[in-house]
């Protein structure tokens, strides 16, 4: 059995691009905190492949190639849109409670080399900027 560990998940009809246009996207800024993301079509690819090889290894972080402070997410999503760039928010500020403080309460950088390299695969969109590009334009 392997364990496939999902990094932070997004797509179309999920994702900053979804907040942005809302109007309710938030750049939320903790000094040294980076995610690393992963977009819905890469996790498809990885457990296809997955399916069909006999690594023996038993767990895999699926996730992009850069882990990435999420203020530059949401700033990178705001300009591919036109839209002016959410204020910064200080973590400390942000008022998350339950879930959202629970997912930045650490640091997400993980590794995906695992996933290259015994299961071959490339990523569609190996960081934010190719993810966000593609959603900006459906």
């Amino acid at each position: 059995m392997e364990v496939f560990r999902l990094s932070g998940i997004y797509g179309p009809g999920r994702s900053v691009i979804d907040t942005l246009r809302s109007g309710t996207a938030r750049r939320i800024a903790k000094p040294g905190q980076v995610f690393n993301r992963i977009h819905v079509d890469d996790i498809a690819r990885v457990l296809a492949a997955a399916i069909d090889t006999d690594t023996g290894r038993p767990i895999f972080n699926i996730s992009d190639d850069e882990p990435a402070p999420p203020e530059d997410a949401v700033a990178y999503a705001a300009e591919l849109l036109g839209l002016p760039i959410p204020p910064i928010v200080a973590f400390e500020e942000a008022g998350l409670s339950g879930m959202a403080a629970s997912f930045w309460s650490e640091c997400k950088r993980v590794s995906n080399r695992r996933i290259r390299r015994e299961l071959g695969v490339e990523l569609l969109y190996p960081t934010f900027r190719e993810g966000l590009r593609a959603l900006a334009v459906q």
